[in-house]
């Protein structure tokens, strides 16, 4: 599925020497030679090696991205885990990918910092090789004033920006 989704990099980093009688309850299952499907193993990484090679040649043609909304969820974080505000852009961060799957829409995921460093042109973001026509804002409260004034420059230009949820107002 990781692939499905456009990874490129896959790290099978576990491998215990000893897990104290089998048992380790926070770590993910054990990749390496204890296991009865290790002697497969071979096979199974060139066939992800392969992917994953194939997956990084040309360039990804996407029109859709999805703001992620860390901003907001950093702001409504509290002591005791995050509030109603925080829970809602997650929520609708999640939402929206599931909708686009659905409709079986190709998307990138952008922080703010893609964002600040993307170039507005004629009703695009360019981000690196990557031309977005169609911005989402996953009930994105929080934002810094230049990601806003970019979206506003972007939305001008005739791209199109789409708010779920609530708008920004910090």
């Amino acid at each position: 599925p990781w692939v499905l989704f456009g990874a490129t990099l896959f790290n099978p980093h576990a491998i215990y020497y000893s897990i104290h009688g089998s048992y380790w309850e926070w770590a993910p299952p054990d990749t390496g030679w204890r296991q009865p499907y290790f002697a497969h193993y071979k096979g199974f990484a060139d066939y992800v090696s392969r992917l994953c090679y194939l997956l990084s040649q040309g360039a990804h043609v996407v029109e859709i991205a999805v703001l992620h909304p860390s901003a907001t969820i950093h702001a409504y974080m509290g002591f005791g885990g995050p509030d109603a505000a925080a829970t809602e852009a997650a929520n609708t961060y999640w939402e929206i990918q599931r909708s686009l799957q659905k409709n079986r829409l190709d998307y990138i995921i952008m922080d703010e910092d893609s964002l600040l460093r993307a170039r507005v042109r004629q009703g695009t973001l360019e981000a690196g090789s990557v031309r977005i026509r169609v911005l989402f804002l996953p009930a994105a409260r929080v934002l810094t004033g230049k990601a806003l004034e970019k979206i506003l420059t972007f939305q001008t230009s005739g791209g199109y920006v789409v708010i779920v949820g609530p708008s920004p107002d910090a």
